[in-house]
Protein backbone atom coordinates (compact mmCIF):
# COMPACT_ATOMS: atom_id res chain seq x y z
CA UNK A 1 0.00 0.00 0.00
CA UNK A 2 3.08 2.85 0.95
CA UNK A 3 4.28 1.54 -2.64
CA UNK A 4 1.03 2.23 -4.60
CA UNK A 5 0.66 5.95 -2.52
CA UNK A 6 3.93 7.04 -3.24
CA UNK A 7 3.37 5.90 -6.87
CA UNK A 8 0.10 8.00 -6.66
CA UNK A 9 2.12 10.87 -5.49
CA UNK A 10 4.20 10.90 -8.25
CA UNK A 11 1.60 10.69 -10.79
CA UNK A 12 0.37 13.74 -9.25
CA UNK A 13 3.33 15.74 -9.47
CA UNK A 14 4.31 14.17 -13.03
CA UNK A 15 0.65 15.45 -14.04
CA UNK A 16 0.86 19.19 -12.30
CA UNK A 17 4.03 19.39 -14.28
CA UNK A 18 2.22 18.83 -17.59
CA UNK A 19 -0.24 20.80 -16.79
CA UNK A 20 1.75 24.21 -15.98
CA UNK A 21 3.89 23.46 -19.48
CA UNK A 22 0.88 23.86 -21.59
CA UNK A 23 0.09 27.23 -22.76
CA UNK A 24 -2.07 29.09 -22.03
CA UNK A 25 -4.68 30.46 -25.09
CA UNK A 26 -6.66 33.83 -24.77
CA UNK A 27 -7.31 36.79 -27.35
CA UNK A 28 -8.92 40.17 -26.36
CA UNK A 29 -9.22 43.70 -27.74
CA UNK A 30 -8.20 46.93 -25.22
CA UNK A 31 -8.25 50.86 -25.20
CA UNK A 32 -4.54 52.66 -23.68
CA UNK A 33 -7.10 54.96 -22.47
CA UNK A 34 -11.16 55.59 -21.81
CA UNK A 35 -10.90 59.17 -22.19
CA UNK A 36 -8.15 61.19 -23.89
CA UNK A 37 -7.65 65.49 -25.25
CA UNK A 38 -7.95 66.50 -28.37
CA UNK A 39 -4.95 65.38 -30.20
CA UNK A 40 -3.92 63.33 -27.83
CA UNK A 41 -2.73 59.97 -29.29
CA UNK A 42 -4.21 56.57 -28.15
CA UNK A 43 -3.78 53.12 -29.26
CA UNK A 44 -6.37 49.71 -30.03
CA UNK A 45 -4.49 47.11 -29.17
CA UNK A 46 -5.34 43.02 -29.67
CA UNK A 47 -3.44 40.91 -27.32
CA UNK A 48 -2.63 37.28 -28.49
CA UNK A 49 -1.49 34.55 -25.63
CA UNK A 50 -1.21 30.96 -27.36
CA UNK A 51 -2.69 31.43 -30.60
CA UNK A 52 -1.14 32.53 -34.49
CA UNK A 53 -2.46 35.58 -35.67
CA UNK A 54 -2.69 35.60 -39.34
CA UNK A 55 -4.16 38.64 -40.00
CA UNK A 56 -5.82 41.57 -38.19
CA UNK A 57 -7.94 44.80 -39.99
CA UNK A 58 -8.12 47.78 -37.20
CA UNK A 59 -10.91 49.77 -38.43
CA UNK A 60 -11.56 53.51 -39.18
CA UNK A 61 -12.86 55.57 -37.49
CA UNK A 62 -15.11 58.41 -37.78
CA UNK A 63 -13.70 61.66 -36.06
CA UNK A 64 -9.65 60.24 -35.96
CA UNK A 65 -6.69 59.41 -38.03
CA UNK A 66 -4.68 56.31 -37.90
CA UNK A 67 -1.51 56.56 -36.89
CA UNK A 68 1.76 54.05 -37.29
CA UNK A 69 0.69 50.32 -35.96
CA UNK A 70 3.17 48.51 -33.86
CA UNK A 71 4.13 44.71 -32.26
CA UNK A 72 5.13 43.61 -28.93
CA UNK A 73 6.42 40.16 -27.86
CA UNK A 74 6.88 38.72 -24.24
CA UNK A 75 7.74 35.39 -22.68
CA UNK A 76 6.10 35.16 -19.69
CA UNK A 77 4.69 32.24 -17.42
CA UNK A 78 1.78 31.67 -19.79
CA UNK A 79 3.66 31.37 -23.17
CA UNK A 80 4.14 33.88 -25.98
CA UNK A 81 2.19 36.88 -25.19
CA UNK A 82 1.89 39.04 -28.62
CA UNK A 83 0.35 42.31 -28.50
CA UNK A 84 -0.50 44.15 -31.69
CA UNK A 85 -1.37 47.82 -31.45
CA UNK A 86 -2.94 50.45 -34.04
CA UNK A 87 -2.16 54.46 -33.37
CA UNK A 88 -5.16 57.02 -33.62
CA UNK A 89 -5.25 60.56 -33.18
CA UNK A 90 -8.96 62.09 -32.45
CA UNK A 91 -9.87 65.09 -34.33
CA UNK A 92 -12.85 66.57 -32.86
CA UNK A 93 -14.38 66.14 -29.10
CA UNK A 94 -17.00 63.87 -27.91
CA UNK A 95 -18.04 60.55 -27.33
CA UNK A 96 -16.83 58.05 -30.21
CA UNK A 97 -17.12 54.43 -30.90
CA UNK A 98 -13.80 52.39 -32.19
CA UNK A 99 -16.12 49.82 -34.85
CA UNK A 100 -15.76 46.27 -34.32
CA UNK A 101 -13.29 43.95 -36.49
CA UNK A 102 -12.24 40.57 -36.82
CA UNK A 103 -8.93 39.13 -36.20
CA UNK A 104 -7.88 36.37 -38.64
CA UNK A 105 -6.83 33.37 -35.39
CA UNK A 106 -5.27 30.06 -36.23
CA UNK A 107 -7.79 29.05 -39.49
CA UNK A 108 -10.59 30.91 -38.21
CA UNK A 109 -12.44 34.89 -37.53
CA UNK A 110 -12.49 35.76 -34.13
CA UNK A 111 -14.79 39.40 -33.78
CA UNK A 112 -13.19 41.84 -31.34
CA UNK A 113 -16.21 43.95 -30.07
CA UNK A 114 -16.83 48.11 -30.62
CA UNK A 115 -15.71 50.14 -27.73
CA UNK A 116 -16.20 53.72 -26.49
CA UNK A 117 -13.64 56.44 -25.82
CA UNK A 118 -14.40 59.82 -25.01
CA UNK A 119 -12.30 62.68 -26.31
CA UNK A 120 -12.29 65.87 -24.22
CA UNK A 121 -10.65 69.94 -25.00
CA UNK A 122 -7.39 70.02 -23.58
CA UNK A 123 -4.69 67.61 -22.68
CA UNK A 124 -6.10 64.25 -20.28
CA UNK A 125 -2.75 63.29 -18.16
CA UNK A 126 -2.20 60.69 -16.61
CA UNK A 127 -3.86 61.21 -12.90
CA UNK A 128 -7.20 61.67 -15.01
CA UNK A 129 -7.46 65.45 -14.61
CA UNK A 130 -7.40 68.15 -18.11
CA UNK A 131 -4.76 70.47 -18.86
CA UNK A 132 -6.19 73.51 -20.23
CA UNK A 133 -9.09 74.20 -22.11
CA UNK A 134 -13.17 73.21 -20.66
CA UNK A 135 -12.76 70.98 -17.59
CA UNK A 136 -16.77 70.67 -17.92
CA UNK A 137 -17.85 66.68 -17.74
CA UNK A 138 -20.88 65.13 -19.55
CA UNK A 139 -23.16 63.35 -17.38
CA UNK A 140 -24.76 60.52 -19.58
CA UNK A 141 -27.59 58.25 -18.07
CA UNK A 142 -28.43 55.05 -18.78
CA UNK A 143 -32.02 54.67 -21.30
CA UNK A 144 -34.28 52.39 -19.66
CA UNK A 145 -34.89 49.32 -22.42
CA UNK A 146 -37.26 46.38 -22.56
CA UNK A 147 -35.16 43.93 -25.13
CA UNK A 148 -33.70 40.33 -24.63
CA UNK A 149 -32.55 37.47 -26.77
CA UNK A 150 -34.09 33.72 -27.19
CA UNK A 151 -33.27 31.08 -28.83
CA UNK A 152 -36.08 28.98 -29.86
CA UNK A 153 -35.93 25.57 -31.01
CA UNK A 154 -37.87 23.74 -33.87
CA UNK A 155 -38.63 21.26 -31.42
CA UNK A 156 -37.39 19.81 -27.97
CA UNK A 157 -36.70 16.33 -28.95
CA UNK A 158 -35.58 14.20 -31.94
CA UNK A 159 -33.73 10.85 -33.06
CA UNK A 160 -29.58 10.98 -33.21
CA UNK A 161 -28.48 12.69 -36.78
CA UNK A 162 -32.36 14.29 -37.60
CA UNK A 163 -31.97 17.98 -38.25
CA UNK A 164 -33.91 20.35 -35.45
CA UNK A 165 -34.00 23.75 -36.39
CA UNK A 166 -33.02 26.52 -34.35
CA UNK A 167 -33.49 30.46 -34.65
CA UNK A 168 -32.17 32.90 -32.71
CA UNK A 169 -34.34 35.94 -32.26
CA UNK A 170 -34.09 39.48 -30.32
CA UNK A 171 -37.14 41.23 -29.20
CA UNK A 172 -37.63 44.96 -28.67
CA UNK A 173 -40.03 46.68 -27.19
CA UNK A 174 -41.94 48.87 -30.46
CA UNK A 175 -41.23 52.10 -28.21
CA UNK A 176 -38.25 51.01 -27.56
CA UNK A 177 -36.62 50.35 -31.23
CA UNK A 178 -34.50 53.37 -32.18
CA UNK A 179 -32.55 52.84 -28.64
CA UNK A 180 -31.18 49.57 -29.39
CA UNK A 181 -28.39 48.59 -32.53
CA UNK A 182 -25.83 46.55 -33.41
CA UNK A 183 -23.11 46.11 -35.92
CA UNK A 184 -22.73 43.71 -38.72
CA UNK A 185 -19.66 42.43 -36.85
CA UNK A 186 -21.32 41.97 -34.01
CA UNK A 187 -24.27 39.56 -35.54
CA UNK A 188 -21.75 37.60 -37.27
CA UNK A 189 -19.73 37.63 -33.98
CA UNK A 190 -22.87 36.08 -32.19
CA UNK A 191 -23.65 33.44 -34.98
CA UNK A 192 -19.86 32.30 -34.77
CA UNK A 193 -19.85 31.51 -30.86
CA UNK A 194 -23.23 29.43 -31.38
CA UNK A 195 -21.25 26.42 -31.46
CA UNK A 196 -21.74 22.76 -29.77
CA UNK A 197 -19.62 19.80 -29.76
CA UNK A 198 -22.98 17.43 -29.67
CA UNK A 199 -24.34 18.52 -32.84
CA UNK A 200 -23.20 19.08 -36.37
CA UNK A 201 -24.60 22.94 -37.47
CA UNK A 202 -25.61 23.44 -41.13
CA UNK A 203 -26.27 27.27 -42.08
CA UNK A 204 -29.75 28.34 -42.69
CA UNK A 205 -28.93 32.43 -43.26
CA UNK A 206 -29.27 34.42 -46.93
CA UNK A 207 -26.62 35.75 -48.82
CA UNK A 208 -25.00 38.60 -47.14
CA UNK A 209 -25.70 37.81 -43.95
CA UNK A 210 -25.50 41.51 -42.64
CA UNK A 211 -28.57 41.89 -41.31
CA UNK A 212 -31.42 40.05 -39.49
CA UNK A 213 -32.69 37.33 -41.60
CA UNK A 214 -36.67 38.33 -40.42
CA UNK A 215 -38.32 41.18 -38.63
CA UNK A 216 -42.09 40.57 -37.15
CA UNK A 217 -44.39 41.64 -34.62
CA UNK A 218 -45.89 40.05 -31.66
CA UNK A 219 -47.65 40.86 -28.42
CA UNK A 220 -46.89 39.48 -25.50
CA UNK A 221 -48.93 40.51 -22.25
CA UNK A 222 -49.97 43.60 -23.97
CA UNK A 223 -46.89 44.89 -24.72
CA UNK A 224 -45.80 44.91 -28.97
CA UNK A 225 -42.43 43.70 -29.71
CA UNK A 226 -40.49 44.15 -32.81
CA UNK A 227 -38.78 40.29 -33.43
CA UNK A 228 -35.51 40.25 -35.23
CA UNK A 229 -34.22 36.77 -36.59
CA UNK A 230 -30.72 37.18 -36.08
CA UNK A 231 -29.47 33.71 -36.89
CA UNK A 232 -31.30 30.49 -38.26
CA UNK A 233 -29.50 27.11 -38.76
CA UNK A 234 -30.06 23.52 -38.49
CA UNK A 235 -28.54 21.08 -35.72
CA UNK A 236 -27.68 17.87 -36.30
CA UNK A 237 -27.05 15.59 -33.25
CA UNK A 238 -24.08 13.55 -32.93
CA UNK A 239 -24.52 12.16 -29.14
CA UNK A 240 -27.59 10.41 -27.66
CA UNK A 241 -28.95 12.20 -24.53
CA UNK A 242 -29.68 15.93 -23.54
CA UNK A 243 -27.69 18.37 -25.31
CA UNK A 244 -27.47 22.12 -23.74
CA UNK A 245 -27.08 24.45 -25.97
CA UNK A 246 -25.26 27.42 -24.30
CA UNK A 247 -22.89 30.71 -25.13
CA UNK A 248 -25.88 32.41 -26.94
CA UNK A 249 -25.25 35.99 -26.53
CA UNK A 250 -25.17 39.45 -28.68
CA UNK A 251 -22.96 42.46 -27.68
CA UNK A 252 -25.08 45.46 -28.73
CA UNK A 253 -25.66 48.69 -28.02
CA UNK A 254 -28.28 50.98 -26.62
CA UNK A 255 -28.93 54.86 -26.37
CA UNK A 256 -27.65 56.75 -23.23
CA UNK A 257 -28.83 60.25 -22.42
CA UNK A 258 -26.60 63.30 -22.07
CA UNK A 259 -26.95 66.58 -19.94
CA UNK A 260 -26.34 68.86 -23.07
CA UNK A 261 -29.31 67.15 -25.05
CA UNK A 262 -27.16 65.03 -26.74
CA UNK A 263 -27.46 60.90 -27.50
CA UNK A 264 -24.45 58.22 -27.58
CA UNK A 265 -24.75 55.00 -27.67
CA UNK A 266 -22.76 52.13 -25.60
CA UNK A 267 -22.11 48.80 -25.59
CA UNK A 268 -24.59 46.33 -23.88
CA UNK A 269 -24.53 42.34 -23.71
CA UNK A 270 -27.66 40.19 -24.32
CA UNK A 271 -27.81 36.40 -23.19
CA UNK A 272 -30.48 33.85 -23.97
CA UNK A 273 -31.13 31.45 -21.51
CA UNK A 274 -29.89 27.80 -22.30
CA UNK A 275 -32.21 25.48 -24.30
CA UNK A 276 -31.88 21.31 -24.03
CA UNK A 277 -32.34 19.53 -27.04
CA UNK A 278 -33.64 15.37 -25.68
CA UNK A 279 -31.42 12.97 -28.15
CA UNK A 280 -33.12 9.64 -28.77
CA UNK A 281 -30.76 6.35 -30.38
CA UNK A 282 -31.80 5.30 -33.80
CA UNK A 283 -32.40 1.42 -33.82
CA UNK A 284 -29.53 -1.43 -33.74
CA UNK A 285 -28.46 -1.82 -37.58
CA UNK A 286 -25.85 -3.80 -38.99
CA UNK A 287 -26.15 -2.08 -42.39
CA UNK A 288 -23.03 0.33 -43.45
CA UNK A 289 -23.78 3.95 -42.32
CA UNK A 290 -27.46 3.40 -41.95
CA UNK A 291 -27.06 5.52 -38.84
CA UNK A 292 -25.34 8.52 -40.17
CA UNK A 293 -27.69 8.85 -43.17
CA UNK A 294 -31.37 10.30 -41.40
CA UNK A 295 -33.97 11.51 -43.67
CA UNK A 296 -35.89 11.08 -47.00
CA UNK A 297 -33.38 10.77 -49.79
CA UNK A 298 -32.98 10.03 -53.85
CA UNK A 299 -29.56 8.77 -55.15
CA UNK A 300 -28.24 9.14 -58.86
CA UNK A 301 -24.87 9.14 -60.56
CA UNK A 302 -23.61 10.15 -63.87
CA UNK A 303 -20.00 10.15 -65.72
CA UNK A 304 -18.64 13.57 -66.30
CA UNK A 305 -18.16 12.75 -70.35
CA UNK A 306 -18.70 9.13 -72.13
CA UNK A 307 -16.73 8.06 -73.91
CA UNK A 308 -13.68 9.00 -72.07
CA UNK A 309 -10.22 8.51 -73.37
CA UNK A 310 -6.86 6.75 -71.54
CA UNK A 311 -4.89 9.10 -69.62
CA UNK A 312 -7.45 11.61 -68.78
CA UNK A 313 -9.35 12.04 -65.73
CA UNK A 314 -13.15 11.70 -65.78
CA UNK A 315 -15.36 11.68 -62.88
CA UNK A 316 -17.65 9.55 -61.27
CA UNK A 317 -21.04 11.94 -59.75
CA UNK A 318 -22.85 10.63 -57.52
CA UNK A 319 -25.66 12.84 -55.73
CA UNK A 320 -27.71 12.23 -52.65
CA UNK A 321 -30.42 14.43 -52.47
CA UNK A 322 -33.73 14.96 -50.46
CA UNK A 323 -34.67 16.14 -47.04
CA UNK A 324 -32.72 15.81 -43.33
CA UNK A 325 -28.93 15.50 -42.73
CA UNK A 326 -28.61 15.33 -46.37
CA UNK A 327 -24.88 18.00 -46.14
CA UNK A 328 -23.37 15.28 -44.08
CA UNK A 329 -24.51 12.02 -45.38
CA UNK A 330 -21.30 10.03 -45.70
CA UNK A 331 -20.18 8.83 -49.05
CA UNK A 332 -22.37 5.79 -50.80
CA UNK A 333 -20.31 2.58 -51.50
CA UNK A 334 -19.20 2.58 -55.11
CA UNK A 335 -16.88 -0.43 -56.05
CA UNK A 336 -14.54 0.88 -58.38
CA UNK A 337 -12.18 -1.05 -60.69
CA UNK A 338 -8.78 -0.46 -59.40
CA UNK A 339 -7.02 -2.86 -62.09
CA UNK A 340 -7.94 -0.96 -64.87
CA UNK A 341 -8.03 2.92 -63.16
CA UNK A 342 -6.37 4.60 -61.64
CA UNK A 343 -8.72 5.60 -58.65
CA UNK A 344 -8.63 8.60 -55.71
CA UNK A 345 -10.63 9.15 -52.60
CA UNK A 346 -13.98 11.16 -53.49
CA UNK A 347 -14.46 14.53 -52.59
CA UNK A 348 -17.64 16.12 -51.46
CA UNK A 349 -19.95 19.50 -51.74
CA UNK A 350 -23.32 20.43 -50.39
CA UNK A 351 -25.54 22.53 -52.53
CA UNK A 352 -29.05 23.21 -50.01
CA UNK A 353 -32.14 23.65 -52.30
CA UNK A 354 -32.23 27.44 -50.95
CA UNK A 355 -30.47 29.71 -48.83
CA UNK A 356 -32.76 29.16 -45.79
CA UNK A 357 -33.76 24.90 -46.78
CA UNK A 358 -32.49 21.76 -45.10
CA UNK A 359 -32.97 20.10 -48.29
CA UNK A 360 -30.31 19.93 -50.93
CA UNK A 361 -28.25 18.02 -53.15
CA UNK A 362 -24.70 16.47 -51.79
CA UNK A 363 -22.37 15.41 -54.36
CA UNK A 364 -19.93 13.10 -54.40
CA UNK A 365 -16.95 13.11 -56.91
CA UNK A 366 -15.09 10.15 -57.97
CA UNK A 367 -11.72 11.22 -59.78
CA UNK A 368 -10.59 8.11 -62.46
CA UNK A 369 -7.77 7.55 -64.82
CA UNK A 370 -8.71 5.04 -67.12
CA UNK A 371 -5.58 3.03 -68.25
CA UNK A 372 -7.10 -0.01 -70.62
CA UNK A 373 -9.73 0.84 -73.64
CA UNK A 374 -12.61 -1.41 -73.33
CA UNK A 375 -16.47 -1.12 -71.89
CA UNK A 376 -16.88 -1.16 -68.27
CA UNK A 377 -19.97 -2.68 -66.43
CA UNK A 378 -20.04 -1.26 -62.48
CA UNK A 379 -22.00 -2.33 -59.83
CA UNK A 380 -25.01 -0.89 -59.29
CA UNK A 381 -24.08 1.76 -56.38
CA UNK A 382 -26.11 1.71 -53.18
CA UNK A 383 -26.97 3.92 -50.35
CA UNK A 384 -28.24 2.62 -46.44
CA UNK A 385 -30.45 5.46 -44.54
CA UNK A 386 -32.94 5.43 -42.09
CA UNK A 387 -36.08 7.06 -43.42
CA UNK A 388 -37.67 8.89 -40.96
CA UNK A 389 -41.28 9.04 -43.07
CA UNK A 390 -41.50 5.58 -42.48
CA UNK A 391 -39.32 5.29 -39.44
CA UNK A 392 -37.57 2.79 -40.47
CA UNK A 393 -34.04 1.81 -42.22
CA UNK A 394 -34.30 1.82 -46.19
CA UNK A 395 -31.67 1.51 -48.83
CA UNK A 396 -31.17 2.91 -52.05
CA UNK A 397 -30.02 1.32 -55.40
CA UNK A 398 -29.00 3.26 -58.48
CA UNK A 399 -27.13 1.25 -61.81
CA UNK A 400 -24.42 3.05 -63.07
CA UNK A 401 -24.40 3.53 -67.02
CA UNK A 402 -21.51 1.90 -68.97
CA UNK A 403 -18.27 3.65 -69.38
CA UNK A 404 -16.83 3.34 -72.90
CA UNK A 405 -12.78 3.96 -72.56
CA UNK A 406 -11.13 4.45 -76.14
CA UNK A 407 -7.56 4.89 -76.80
CA UNK A 408 -3.79 3.30 -76.71
CA UNK A 409 -3.50 1.15 -72.92
CA UNK A 410 -1.40 2.22 -70.73
CA UNK A 411 -1.08 -0.13 -67.53
CA UNK A 412 1.59 1.64 -66.04
CA UNK A 413 -0.34 4.69 -65.16
CA UNK A 414 -2.05 1.96 -62.56
CA UNK A 415 1.13 0.46 -61.24
CA UNK A 416 2.48 4.01 -60.48
CA UNK A 417 -0.63 4.93 -58.69
CA UNK A 418 -0.03 1.63 -56.55
CA UNK A 419 3.73 2.53 -56.19
CA UNK A 420 2.72 6.04 -55.05
CA UNK A 421 -0.17 4.41 -52.26
CA UNK A 422 2.87 1.56 -51.12
CA UNK A 423 4.70 5.04 -50.28
CA UNK A 424 2.03 6.90 -48.77
CA UNK A 425 0.72 3.88 -46.35
CA UNK A 426 4.53 3.35 -45.55
CA UNK A 427 4.97 7.08 -44.64
CA UNK A 428 1.86 7.17 -42.47
CA UNK A 429 2.41 4.25 -40.56
CA UNK A 430 6.05 5.17 -39.92
CA UNK A 431 4.80 8.43 -38.01
CA UNK A 432 6.55 10.79 -40.76
CA UNK A 433 5.64 14.40 -39.28
CA UNK A 434 7.26 17.38 -38.40
CA UNK A 435 8.74 17.80 -34.85
CA UNK A 436 8.65 21.19 -33.46
CA UNK A 437 11.83 22.85 -31.41
CA UNK A 438 12.03 22.35 -27.58
CA UNK A 439 13.97 24.40 -25.96
CA UNK A 440 16.93 22.86 -23.84
CA UNK A 441 15.50 24.49 -20.37
CA UNK A 442 12.62 21.65 -21.16
CA UNK A 443 14.57 18.50 -22.00
CA UNK A 444 15.57 18.46 -18.44
CA UNK A 445 11.97 18.69 -17.19
CA UNK A 446 10.92 15.48 -19.58
CA UNK A 447 14.01 13.68 -18.50
CA UNK A 448 12.64 14.36 -15.10
CA UNK A 449 9.69 12.84 -15.70
CA UNK A 450 10.72 9.90 -17.43
CA UNK A 451 13.43 9.12 -14.46
CA UNK A 452 10.17 9.35 -12.12
CA UNK A 453 7.74 6.75 -14.25
CA UNK A 454 10.77 4.51 -14.29
CA UNK A 455 11.28 4.45 -10.44
CA UNK A 456 7.68 4.36 -9.33
CA UNK A 457 7.01 1.29 -11.94
CA UNK A 458 10.01 -0.20 -10.44
CA UNK A 459 8.93 0.29 -6.58
CA UNK A 460 5.51 -1.39 -7.92
CA UNK A 461 6.71 -4.16 -9.71
CA UNK A 462 8.33 -4.75 -5.94
CA UNK A 463 5.78 -4.39 -4.10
Amino acid sequence: MTHFRLLSRWLAVLLLLWAGMLPAQEIRSFLSAQRVGAGQEFTLNVLVIGEKVSAISFPDAKGFKKGDTGFRQVSGARGEENTYSQAYVPTETGTFRIPAFAVEVSGKSVFMPSQFIEVVAGRQTPGGTLSGGNAATTRFTESTIDAFLRLELGRNTCLLGEPVKAEIKLYVRESDQSKVRYEPAQLQALRSRFQNPGVLIQQANPAGGEKAIAQTATTQKGVVYRVFTLHRCYLVPQQIGSVVLEEVMLDAEKQWAATNGQTVFRPFRLSATAASLAVKPLPDTRLRNAQKAVGNFTLAARFSRNPAKTGENVQLIVEVSGTGNTAFVPAPRVRLDERNFVTYEPTASFSPKSDTSIAGTRRFSYELTPAIAGIYTWAPIVLYYFNTASNRYDSLEYSVPQLKVEGKDNPQLVAARQLDNFYETALAQAGDSYIPHVPMGRYWVYLLMLVSVALATWLWLRQ
